[in-house]
């Protein structure tokens, strides 16, 4: 059932209901209701008002058809509603069709009733209420069961008494309906039952289990749903150890991690498949936890149980279609991501908002690898070319390795930077006043998860790729997700995807304050604008980067990256060169190839020459004169002793 929320039927027998309506939906949700015996109030009880006429159509189209379907459909309460001045009229025109109305209650409906005498701001003085109340309490044979309604009056206390008395209806109806189903639940009990062939009890005992589920959540009751669903999964993996997998449907490819209601449960009972069911259960439980508010814990079991079940499609690899497992998991991911960004809430300076945003951005780079994997596939790869940085070969590799400790989902940034053999500062330069490092936040709940990535992403046996055009096409054309169909179509739109996933996963970076990280993404953002040509796209992503390396001293991977800053200012003719120039030249000897020192020297002489104004540039003749001294020491420098680098970046300032 998609709409979770307790049902009243309104019964208006003096067709007053369309006035009334916004008076009773302003007092919604009910605040504080004590929905069952021995638990806590209910903080919130969201209520919908529904005619008979709606309900008859709810009934209708219901797809969780089962034994216990009216249980879960039926309104908790029926509302009666009249308005009239005095007891004559009320003898004349509504006295029989109050019977009328509810004895046709108690013959269909096992739920509560209540009447609501109501005066409307527009009703006359009247000739008193109070014996026109009396007499309807006397008629009904009940007076709990009415209530007077004076919308006459400001004062709001007739209200509270209605909510009270509706209140203890709910509970009323609740008690007696989760009493039933429980009852039919001990009695289905597997140590109890064995006489029911385990197909035919397992569907009855799967919606008795479920139908408790959505009861208690339609009461508000989200941690007993839970607990119920939890104990619901235990018995499904039991029975499910040797029946048949799934997966092969169209559309079974897209993840329903979030949508429980993409098969009907009954056409999934009928097959029993572990691919449909776990993600069924699965699904209810994150929607307990959006109720709840709990985007964090959403998040969490989302990982965990997307590192298992693709484990799981991994194994089955050869009974799956081709590329279930990468489209699956990329799905998996961005419903998770959406889920987050429609219910996130809460203090952005919290350590859970921190977590939080941790977590979504691990889940846009797990996807960006697996559409990488799914790319290679299909003969799309992203157009990068992977340096080698002109420190490599001088620092013994250590470049490498800081490159592996500083990509999102490694190990704790600040543990890389207290590691002398994992420093990418390279040569002691930074002073006592330099500014440290920004805080990266809690890392140990994430950390708990990096392993997972790592899992997802490496070789695995559905790796390979089509020699057949058909095959290709077949592939992409099958692709449920639309977005990921399209990035699939052709290398730019390919390219288009890959650099959403990575500047969406940058963001989340760099709001949990993992500068360094996202400011990695950045530079994978700005490596493939640059090969597409787009350097005014690229630049202001570099120059973001090198600022970042270069206020926390880490000189290894500034000298990686100011050569590509570099190159985009030279074709972009950008008045920033020379102090792009300068950085160069600031860099540790170790760190900079002689032969790139002295091309970088001459550039700066040219552009300081008086013949050679380089008006296009709007660069200030005065401005690179004062450099000089600058770069005459700098050029002096080169003749120190330099270890030799193997670095591929000299070329880029011919």
């Amino acid at each position: 059932m998609a709409d979770k929320i307790l049902k009243i039927m309104v019964r208006d027998i003096c067709d007053i209901w369309e006035d009334l309506k916004p008076n009773f939906t302003a007092r919604l949700p009910l605040k504080q209701v004590r929905i069952r015996n021995g638990k806590d109030p209910v903080p919130e009880l969201p209520l919908h008002y529904i005619l008979p006429d709606e309900w008859a159509h709810l009934e209708r189209t219901d797809t969780h058809q089962s034994l216990w379907s009216p249980m879960l459909l039926r309104p908790f309460t029926n509302l009666i509603i009249l308005s009239c001045d005095d007891v004559e009229e009320y003898k004349q025109r509504l006295k029989t069709r109050l019977r009328e109305t509810r004895e046709q209650v108690e013959r269909s409906s096992e739920s509560q009733w209540l009447v609501v005498l109501v005066r409307l701001p527009s009703s006359g003085a009247g000739r008193n209420p109070a014996r026109l109340y009396d007499r309807l309490r006397s008629d009904t044979r009940s007076k709990d069961r009415c209530c007077y309604l004076d919308l006459s009056q400001e004062s709001g206390n007739c209200w509270d008494e209605l909510e009270e008395r509706l209140a203890e209806c709910l509970r009323e109806t609740f008690e007696e309906r989760a009493s039933q189903l429980e009852a039919a639940l001990h009695r289905m009990e597997p140590a109890s039952n064995t006489s029911l062939p385990s197909r035919g009890w397992f569907s009855q005992y799967f919606l008795a289990k479920d139908s408790c589920a959505m009861l208690y959540t339609l009461a508000g009751l989200f941690s007993d749903a839970l607990e119920e669903y939890r104990g619901l999964q235990c018995e499904t993996m039991r029975h499910l150890e040797a029946g048949t997998f799934g997966g092969t449907m169209v559309g079974d490819d897209e993840a329903a991690l979030l949508d429980p209601g993409r098969k009907p449960l009954n056409w999934l009972l009928l097959h029993c498949c572990e691919f449909d069911l776990r993600q069924y259960l699965f699904a209810q439980q994150s929607q307990l936890h959006l109720l709840q508010k709990d985007v964090l814990s959403v998040v969490r079991s989302g990982l965990l149980f997307i590192a298992n079940f693709a484990e799981i499609l991994d194994q089955r690899a050869a009974e799956l279609p081709a590329g279930l497992r990468h489209a699956w998991l990329i799905t998996a991911c961005l419903a998770l991501t959406q889920a987050v960004k429609e219910g996130r809430e809460g203090d952005k300076t919290t350590n859970t908002f921190i977590e939080l945003h941790q977590l979504t951005g691990k889940l846009f780079l797990l996807a960006r690898s697996t559409l990488l994997q799914l790319g290679k596939l299909v003969h799309l790869e992203v157009s990068m070319k992977r340096r080698q940085g002109p420190c490599a070969s001088s620092c013994g590799g250590q470049c490498s390795r800081i490159e592996d400790s500083n990509a999102p989902g490694a190990e704790d940034e600040g543990a890389a930077s207290r590691s002398p053999a994992g420093s990418p500062r390279g040569a002691p330069t930074e002073t006592p006043g330099a500014p440290t490092p920004a805080c990266e936040g809690p890392t140990e709940p994430v950390d708990a998860l990096d392993a997972l990535i790592p899992k997802l992403t490496g070789p695995h046996s559905s790796a390979g790729s089509f020699d057949s055009a058909d095959d290709v096409t077949n592939l992409a054309a099958h692709i449920s997700h639309e977005d990921l169909r399209e990035a699939l179509s052709s290398q730019v739109n390919f390219d288009d995807m890959y650099t959403a996933l990575t500047c969406s996963a940058a963001d989340q970076y760099y709001m949990c304050k993992r500068q360094r990280a996202a400011a990695k993404l950045d530079g994978d953002v700005a490596e493939l604008r640059m090969v597409q040509g787009d350097y005014r796209g690229a630049e202001p992503l570099l120059k973001r980067q090198c600022e970042l390396y270069a206020r926390d001293g880490w000189n290894v991977l500034l000298a990686h990256q100011l050569p590509l800053l570099t190159k985009c200012r030279q074709k972009m003719c950008s008045p920033d060169l020379p102090q792009t120039y300068l950085q160069l030249l600031s860099l540790p000897a170790l760190l900079l190839q002689p032969s790139l020192r002295s091309q970088v020297c001459s550039h700066l002489a040219e552009l300081s020459a008086p013949q050679d104004c380089l008006a296009e540039m709007e660069i200030e003749i005065s401005q690179i004169l004062q450099l000089r001294p600058t770069v005459a020491a700098a050029g002096a420098g080169a003749d120190h002793k330099v270890m030799p680098s193997v670095g591929t970046t000299g070329h880029i300032l011919h």
